[in-house]
């Protein structure tokens, strides 16, 4: 596997019952890659069990990375979080 990175950076707010299929099909589309590549799931904010099922997938499988804020945020600020944890971006 070539040591080139791949993070798919996912907002999350009140998708609980969408993550699972979500990630389902990220996996299958993932194995495919011959590069190394993670999901990072940024929680913001939920209301409704979304954070504790993207606890559950990120112990399924390690490739998986979960963050959670805890009051909402918007969209820009999810995005930077799943930016900034992601192991590929070099900032200027």
């Amino acid at each position: 596997m070539s040591e080139t990175r791949i993070s798919v950076v996912v907002p999350v707010r009140d998708e609980h019952d969408n993550l699972a299929p979500l990630l389902a099909e990220l996996l299958e589309v993932r194995s495919g890659l011959q590069r190394a590549c993670e999901v990072i799931l940024v929680a913001d904010g939920c209301r409704d069990g979304s954070p504790e099922v993207m606890d559950e997938l990120a112990a399924f499988d390690p490739r998986i990375r979960a963050f959670h804020f805890d009051r909402h945020y918007g969209q820009s600020a999810t995005l930077l979080c799943g930016l900034r944890h992601a192991p590929g971006v070099r900032w200027l």
